[in-house]
């Protein structure tokens, strides 16, 4: 499965919203606006902190892995219409329980990533 693009060379943490606006936008609410700053914050202290979060990863490997494991859960469960907030609430459940729950399952899934090859 190919990720989604991070559009540019470098993929840093400054790329976070484009990742995730390339995913799926949120409904516009007021929460789901919430949600998507919670989501670009948690990802980026992922890329500059992994090692406090237990990572193995970070930077453009961790949104390498990101990108992959959004668009393989969007596509194995058919949520794409739903965009990634509506994904999440959809399988994880509305609030921080749900949020967390995401986040749980995304960590246990880069736990069995390693560091993307450099070209």
């Amino acid at each position: 499965m190919n990720p989604l693009p991070l559009h540019s060379p470098t993929n840093g943490a400054g790329d976070l919203l484009q990742v995730i606006r390339a995913i799926g936008s949120p409904t516009g609410s007021p929460l789901a606006a919430r949600r998507l700053d919670g989501l670009h914050a948690y990802l980026a202290g992922y890329c500059r902190y992994p090692e406090e979060a237990g990572l193995p990863l970070a930077g453009a490997d961790l949104l390498h892995h990101f990108s992959i494991y959004l668009k393989r859960e969007l596509d194995l469960h058919h949520y794409e219409p739903l965009g990634w907030y509506g994904y999440l609430s959809a399988r994880y459940g509305a609030g921080e329980a749900g949020f967390d729950a995401f986040f749980g399952h995304f960590g246990r899934f880069l736990a069995t990533r390693t560091p993307v090859e450099k070209a």
